[in-house]
């Protein structure tokens, strides 16, 4: 904390449309099941992956926007989505250009939560059409307008804040889907256990526009487990980090990032 420190935050629903293949798990195309007298999305949302049918939990495009005493702002942003992308962030960075926000495609600290169970439309690689779907613009556009939004919101309500920092050590499970192996000639291969993050990093940013009465503001956490536990069920969700989010905003006020 100090003079000239403040910070802001913003939450914003980033949900897809119904149709968007919901994820790594989507089975194949139903589009020629269609075809032959079976349902059909008529918006064609879904290409080679099956459409989605509901959402059990919605997504967000979370941010949290920091500005120090000489004027610099960033933003830490947090997106369910399968993978980060630079392609989009600077289409962010461009929509950005427009607002007030003072910030740009540089002053972004993106991470994607992975969740597997969330629709991937937006790249143009194609090793991922495999595990998600083919391109689709209007996807791409919702994604960065909605990215773009929270970070804009963020920005509009900063406010004198403090922060605080800690790291948590656990001993939860964490592992490298690879595993442990032992090659050919009998050396060790494979992904060493202890090569995962056991730390529980932890910001906290609380507004402090009355000194006396410092409020909660926000929570960046970087904590990483990986959220693929719904299989597919054909339904947008965030995994296990939707009702964490709700917890964590429920029981200190602030938004979790």
């Amino acid at each position: 904390s100090g003079s000239g420190f403040r910070a802001g935050a913003a939450v914003v629903d980033m949900t897809p449309a119904v149709g968007y293949c919901a994820g790594q798990y989507c089975d194949t195309t139903s589009l020629f099941e269609g075809l032959q007298g079976g349902d059909i999305d008529p918006y064609l949302h879904a290409t080679l992956k099956q459409t989605s049918t509901g959402v059990q939990s919605r997504l967000t495009a979370r941010a949290v926007v920091i500005e120090g005493p000489d004027g610099t702002r960033i933003a830490l942003v947090k997106t369910d989505n399968y993978l980060a992308q630079d392609l989009l962030l600077r289409r962010v960075g461009q929509l950005l250009r427009g607002g007030d926000s003072g910030i740009g495609y540089e002053q972004i600290l993106h991470t994607a939560s992975h969740a597997h169970s969330t629709a991937y439309s937006s790249s143009l690689a194609v090793g991922l059409f495999i595990f998600q779907d083919v391109f689709d613009a209007r996807f791409f556009e919702h994604q960065a307008r909605r990215i773009a939004e929270a970070i804009e919101t963020a920005a509009a309500g900063l406010r004198p804040a403090a922060m605080g920092a800690t790291v948590v050590p656990h001993r939860i499970f964490k592992g490298n889907v690879v595993g442990l192996a032992t090659a050919d000639d009998g050396t060790p291969a494979g992904y060493p256990r202890e090569f995962g993050d056991l730390d529980l990093t932890v910001l906290r940013f609380d507004d402090i526009s009355d000194p006396a009465r410092p409020t909660p503001l926000a929570i960046w956490v970087n904590f990483g487990q990986h959220p693929e536990g719904l299989d597919g069920y054909d339904m947008h969700s965030a995994d296990f980090l939707a009702p964490l989010e709700r917890f964590v905003d429920r029981e200190t006020g602030a938004a979790l990032i």
